[in-house]
């Protein structure tokens, strides 16, 4: 895979992190990685 591309995808999947208010955990909710990766459904 090309460097460039996965450095892109690093960029996408940063953006749509979360961060639990309590405990600073970090989390991606499913609806924002299905977007990430192509699926409609």
């Amino acid at each position: 895979m090309d460097k460039e591309i996965i450095v892109r995808l690093h960029s996408r999947f940063e953006d749509v992190v979360r961060k639990h208010p309590k405990t600073g955990t970090e989390f991606w909710c499913a609806r924002d990685l299905q977007l990430l990766l192509g699926y409609t459904e």
